[in-house]
């Protein structure tokens, strides 16, 4: 069940995590983010993407935010807010 894009303050997850892998020096870090938001400071992107890779010490996080579909294409944003592209 996904929460409503209308509705301020709600929230679905989908979260895949390495174990133990922020404890550990040395482990490689590996995590999937999947969030939908609702209304709010993400509506007009409610959709955000994080995957987080690297180790302990030096990670690389590539976070996305999906705009709101308005149409038959999908428009996305980095979230620096500098890249937009659609996708079919």
């Amino acid at each position: 069940m996904l929460p409503s894009l209308e509705v301020d303050g709600t929230v679905a997850t989908f979260f895949l995590y390495k174990n133990d892998s922020d404890k550990v020096a040395g482990a490689s870090w590996q995590e999937i983010d999947y969030e939908v938001h609702g209304m709010g400071p993400h509506g007009e992107a409610p959709i955000q993407t994080n995957i987080i890779t690297g180790n302990y010490t030096d990670r690389d996080i590539n976070e996305i935010f999906l705009l709101r579909c308005r149409g038959p294409s999908l428009r996305y944003r980095s979230a620096d807010g500098r890249r937009q592209a659609r996708l079919p």
